[in-house]
């Protein structure tokens, strides 16, 4: 599980076209299948406050011993604020990956306009979960 990942803040009001204040960030998921056999990943994301069921689950194929990524994984916001996506730094989710083979994976968020000085973008590595 990897999180809370922070997405930005798209309910702040632009003001005076400074866009960079809400970091609308995208999601990039990194698999690197251990197995020796394709392994079958899946991603579940879910609000940082909790949910009954997860928002977005997709499932991925990777071939033994090697490397993937899934770029700009899709996350499906409310278009109004809602409690269960506020965090500390805006909206945020966890990101949980299993598979069926021996892997390790991370996830990392991209931003195009970041405050000046800032890095366009952050890594959260996996912590383990039972």
């Amino acid at each position: 599980m990897a999180g809370a990942v922070s997405l930005g803040n798209p309910y702040l009001p632009v003001v005076c076209g400074d866009a960079a204040k809400q970091n609308l960030r995208r999601i990039n998921v990194t698999f690197f299948n251990d197995g020796s056999a394709t392994a079958t990943f899946t991603v579940n994301v879910w609000p940082v406050g909790g949910a009954p069921t997860p928002v977005v689950t997709q499932s991925y194929e990777v071939v033994a011993k090697s490397i993937a990524q899934v770029n700009g994984l899709e996350v499906p916001l409310p278009t109004v604020p809602d409690p269960q996506y506020m965090g500390a730094d805006g909206v945020q989710v966890w990101v949980n990956v299993t598979a069926d083979q021996p892997f390790l994976a991370y996830v990392s968020t991209i931003f195009d306009d970041p405050q000046p000085g800032a890095l366009p973008f952050q890594v959260y590595p996996a912590r383990l979960t039972n």
